[in-house]
């Protein structure tokens, strides 16, 4: 009987250690997706108010939720601790924090 719950017990270890890898991969490839196509909005796109490059990030990023619609199984979430956004200029948008 001890020998069955142990058993079990590591399958139930293993299972678990597959899926969170899985979902960890899966994770990882969708912040991936999205960080491609802001970097790919921030480069193409511009401010229609003024039909220039987005004077901020703030502004950048509300331009970005407003027009993305996330499908029916995503939502986006945004967290900002600053009160003032730096300028779109302040940002490296061409490294990636997640390579470092």
């Amino acid at each position: 009987m001890l020998l069955v719950a142990v058993a079990l017990a590591g399958s139930v270890l293993v299972s678990r250690g597959v899926l969170l890898s899985r979902m960890d991969e899966r994770i990882g490839r969708g912040l991936a997706l999205q960080v491609a196509q802001l970097r790919r909005f921030a480069e193409q796109t511009v401010d229609p108010r003024t039909s220039a490059p987005f004077p901020d990030v703030r502004s950048l990023l509300q331009a970005y939720l407003e027009r993305n619609i996330p499908d029916r199984s995503g939502t986006f979430a945004v967290k900002s601790e600053r009160s003032e956004s730096p300028p779109c200029g302040g940002w490296d948008t061409a490294s990636n924090p997640a390579d470092s």
